[in-house]
């Protein structure tokens, strides 16, 4: 999970092969508030029901193909650094053309705007390094910094994920 200027999530398998190189492939879903949203906008009551997931947010889902080359930061392998970089395949959709609904003075159940919905594809590049703590054969941390770029954007955000499965060759 990470958090910046959007919040994202993903899930993800990595491959470490000769204890040296790493595949990663991942699927990603990330929300973040339009800049066109208006400063009056609001969700209703139904928002809260939906935990503030009302569609009036940039949506954005991505699966990522990852190459990188595993250093290990002490002789238990323990601690290493994964530097991976690659290609993300992205599904963007963003609401426009905010249309204000007539105010009834009653109590406003639904939101206040209705919009349209801008949709786009796109491939980018994604430079995401990793810092893993593998505490067990099987469990660990990992913390990332990470740089999307494409013909859309660029956005860039600080990750923290858990890594579960087999990823240390033996116990210590």
């Amino acid at each position: 999970m990470n958090a910046g200027n959007y919040f994202y999530a993903d899930v993800g398998i990595t491959y470490l092969f000769k204890d040296k190189y790493s595949l990663n492939f991942e699927y990603s879903s990330t929300l973040s508030n339009p800049e066109t949203k208006p400063s009056d906008y609001s969700g209703g009551l139904a928002t809260i029901a939906l935990l503030g997931v009302d569609g009036s947010h940039n949506e954005m889902e991505s699966i990522q193909f990852l190459g990188g080359r595993f250093i290990n930061l002490n002789q238990h392998k323990t601690i290493r650094l994964n530097m991976q970089a690659g290609l993300m395949m992205t599904k963007l959709q963003m609401p426009v053309n905010w249309t204000k609904f007539e105010d009834n003075g009653g109590m406003q159940i639904g939101r206040n705007y209705d919009f349209d919905y801008e949709k786009s594809r796109m491939i980018g590049l994604i430079f995401s390094p990793k810092v893993e703590f593998a505490f067990t054969r099987y469990f660990g941390l990992s913390a990332s910094p990470q740089l999307v770029w494409n013909k859309e954007f660029t956005y860039y955000g600080i990750g923290v994920g858990y890594m579960l499965g087999f990823i240390r060759t033996k116990n210590i």
